[in-house]
């Protein structure tokens, strides 16, 4: 009995009288419902999609302050060889070489790439081993992934985008921003030879 409205943006959640009403389509339509579910982030659907007027000062006051958490880089790799032939279990692993984990987050919020992330390991072809598509025989599909700076800037992608090219997304072939994405997956690989201290000699694949 539903409706799928597509390309259609949402411009303001209706609240009146302390209640939700419905939502406001971009193009001034007006779906009426008792409830709105947002995917949109916390501070995004409280202060522009709700709108400050409808909310509690103190909400107001406590939505500004809200921080976007640093966010995970990740990266893709192939290693030759079966980790269940090394005895590697089926599970995800963490690897801190640190044990200031705030350390690593003010580096990455100062627009710095931490110099030696902690990890998140998973390894799907391990969770996965009947799924072929995951990686040629062979090979062993791992992620890796660790706190990134979310500046532009420490992608060599400011002022508009590196070149001028951050609109279409070809930004992603300057120079400064492949390099400094080679880097931070070189980092990652080399906290990573703390539990495969062989890596280097095996990787087949790397995408960060």
């Amino acid at each position: 009995g539903g409706r799928v409205a597509l390309r259609s943006g949402a411009r303001r959640i209706l609240v009146e009288q302390g209640r939700v009403q419905g939502v406001e389509l971009d193009d001034g339509r007006v779906v009426r419902a008792p409830v709105v579910v947002s995917n949109a982030d916390l501070k995004a659907t409280l202060l522009q999609l709700v709108g400050e007027a409808a909310l509690r000062p103190a909400t107001a006051r406590r939505a500004r302050r809200y921080a976007m958490a640093a966010p995970l880089g990740v990266a893709y790799v192939g290693l030759r060889g079966d980790l269940r032939a090394a005895g590697q279990p089926p599970r995800n692993a963490w690897v801190l070489p640190e044990l200031d984990l705030e350390a690593e987050y003010a580096q990455a919020a100062a627009g710095r790439m931490p110099e030696r992330p902690g990890l998140f390991v998973t390894i799907a072809s391990l969770k996965d081993p009947q799924h072929a598509s995951l990686a040629p025989a062979g090979v062993t599909n791992v992620q890796l992934m660790g706190v990134a700076p979310s500046a532009p800037e420490a992608w060599g992608v400011g002022g508009g985008g590196a070149g001028g090219e951050a609109a279409d997304g070809s930004y992603r072939r300057h120079p400064v921003y492949r390099e400094r994405k080679r880097e931070y997956g070189e980092r990652l690989l080399a906290v990573a030879t703390r539990l495969w201290p062989d890596l280097a000699g095996r990787l087949e694949y790397l995408e960060v």
